[in-house]
């Protein structure tokens, strides 16, 4: 390239030509503006310094998952797990000696046809395709073609695709078996099962349900006159009395002598019961002036049987011959309800001097358009002679529904059900001993007054409302007694489960302790009231 001789003293923007290149002047250098000549590229300078990283970006997508890496070692072999129940494996005629949990023993020496399930398990070596013969528990392979199940270490394989099973003592695999399957055959095999029952033979240990006998058939507790918290010899006075527990005098007249007594059944006098007791009414004097004279049960509540059919059964006999005027059903709507409707259930009773059962059907009426009130109930009204003598014994009181008889039985069906039935409506502690204790607990309140409380043994229909007592003291811690005269209750302390009674008495000391009970008598009692 030919020398370049620049001008001296230039000014800015002055230009210089060489060849084919343009230069002009900034004011300090000279600058190329313009060149046509192509020049060979020179060599790389060095690389500058690294600049900062700059700032992450975004995760880009997942790529392909790669191929399967190889299969790894076989890990060591685990814990071996508990042995399971041992499977059916006797069908014999003796018992099995050495039973273990699990084990099914069926009897076969008899000659009935039964079926028994078998459980037949085998590993067998690699390569099997036939199943036959003994499993691993020595339980030969038996099963009912059709009925099988087959399962290869504990999948359920399909009949006809899987394997097949015609004989009943051999199964062919379609896939031959591997080291360490297990193959096991659920199946059912004809057995003699001897001691079998026919059904003739199972019903007849059983109570047919046309006998009837449960609890809550019969209305009327008490109906075996096995309950006498009261006594068992009773006067009729005034104008109501209660004798058997639930039975009710009522009558009117003057004059008139009647006792009500619990009598000793004699066995084999009503065919089929063994009852030991039955009650008697006896008017030994006649009276005069009564219009009405009746036994009663009041059932707890109008609304029982009502708009049903029921039937009232009763057995009685008489001293001689004797014409019972009526029986009648009776709803009372009890306290702010409506007024009572009455029906007739039988009217001119022939009762002669040997048992006889007497059966009543009727229709207890709807209580549809009434008011029930507090205290309501039913009641079961059977008329007596009035101003005569006469001695009538009576049985069985029973009320049910339905259009028949059944036999009897009482309320509750046991001894203890039937007295407990009672002691809802009445609750009597009886001397056992002439100093026997009533009361959980009591104390002197001042020299003349003292307290007790008396928790009843059932719960009681409503909080008492009256007592009856008989020769009361308040003992004291020390065997000191004091008599009571008089006995009341406190109504705002006494509920349905327990009763607060004041006594009347003399000599005592206040804030003594001890308790309410007899006082030297074998006959004392108190008796707690919440009768209908």
């Amino acid at each position: 390239m030919p020398a370049i001789d620049f001008p001296n003293s230039p000014s800015v923007n002055d230009t210089h030509t060489v060849g084919n290149r343009v230069w002009k002047w900034n004011g300090t250098v000279w600058e190329v503006v313009r060149s046509t000549v192509p020049y060979s590229t020179g060599a790389t300078g060095a690389t500058g310094a690294t600049g900062s990283t700059g700032p992450t970006g975004q995760t880009g997508a997942n790529g392909n998952t790669g191929a399967t890496g190889n299969t790894g070692a076989t890990g060591n072999t685990g814990v071996t797990g508990q042995t399971g129940p041992t499977g059916m494996a006797f069908a014999q005629t003796t018992e099995p000696a050495n039973p273990v949990d699990g084990l099914i023993w069926v009897d076969t020496d008899g000659a009935v046809v039964g079926q028994a399930v078998t459980r037949w398990s085998k590993a067998p070596t690699g390569g099997t395709t036939s199943l036959t013969g003994l499993d691993d528990s020595s339980v030969t392979l038996s099963y009912t073609a059709g009925y099988e199940q087959v399962y290869r270490n504990g999948t359920l394989l399909s009949r006809g695709n899987d394997y097949t099973a015609t004989n009943g003592t051999s199964i062919t695999l379609i896939d031959a078996t591997l080291t360490g399957d297990i193959i096991e055959v659920i199946g059912s095999a004809v057995l003699a099962i001897a001691d079998v029952y026919t059904q003739a033979q199972v019903n007849s240990g059983f109570i047919p349900q046309t006998t009837n006998f449960f609890a809550g058939k019969n209305k009327i507790i008490n109906g075996d006159f096995g309950v006498w918290q009261r006594g068992t010899s009773i006067a009729g006075t005034g104008s109501e009395t209660f004798s058997a527990d639930r039975f009710l005098w009522i009558g009117d007249g003057s004059g008139g002598t009647r006792t009500f007594s619990r009598q000793t059944m004699g066995y084999g006098d009503i065919a089929g019961y063994e009852y030991p007791y039955f009650f008697r009414f006896n008017q030994s004097v006649a009276g005069t002036g009564a219009s009405y004279n009746y036994i009663c049960q009041r059932i707890e509540n109008a609304n029982t049987f009502a708009g049903q059919t029921v039937t009232f059964s009763f057995w009685a006999k008489a001293s001689s011959t004797t014409t019972l005027p009526a029986i009648y059903a009776r709803q009372r709507f009890g306290s702010g309800g409506s007024s009572e409707t009455s029906t007739t259930v039988a009217s001119s009773i022939s009762v002669t001097t040997s048992w006889q059962r007497f059966t009543y059907s009727f229709t207890v009426p709807s209580i549809a358009g009434k008011t029930v009130g507090t205290g309501s109930y039913l009641t079961m009204d059977v008329y007596h002679p009035i101003n005569s003598t006469f001695t009538v014994d009576t049985f069985g009181w029973q009320l049910e529904a339905g259009s028949t008889a059944t036999a009897f039985q009482t309320a509750t069906g046991t001894v203890q059900g039937e007295l407990a039935a009672c002691q809802r409506y009445y609750n009597r502690y009886t001397a056992t001993g002439v100093y026997s204790s009533f009361a959980s607990s009591a104390f002197a309140q001042s020299t003349t007054a003292g307290t007790g409380l008396f928790a009843f043994p059932i719960e009681m229909r409503i909080a008492p409302t009256a007592i009856d007592s008989s020769t009361l003291a308040f003992s004291k811690w020390d065997n000191t007694h004091y008599a009571m005269s008089s006995v009341t209750l406190d109504s705002a302390t006494t509920s349905t489960k327990n009763a607060y009674v004041y006594g009347t008495g003399s000599g005592m000391t206040a804030g003594n302790i001890g308790y309410f009970g007899a006082n030297n008598s074998a006959s004392a009692y108190i008796g707690f009231s919440a009768e209908l």
